[in-house]
């Protein structure tokens, strides 16, 4: 993913996110993804834990393509 298709996600204040963590959390898997910001700069991402699996399969997969 580039910083451009970051910027199309949903971001979210650590202060919002201390307030917000339950309902947040019931809403992610629709929204997929959510970008953490800290005074203003993203600084990390919540995934729903499909979405992580998918990406952690294709990581192994590639990783596995490689030592062949």
């Amino acid at each position: 993913m580039q910083l451009s298709n970051i910027l199309d996600k949903k971001f979210i204040g650590t202060d919002e996110l201390r307030r917000k963590l339950s309902d947040i959390l019931k809403n992610l898997p629709k929204d997929g993804v959510i970008i953490i910001a800290q005074h203003g700069k993203p600084k990390a991402a919540l995934l729903d834990i499909n979405t992580y699996l998918k990406i952690h399969q294709r990581i192994e997969r590639r990783t596995t393509q490689t030592y062949r």
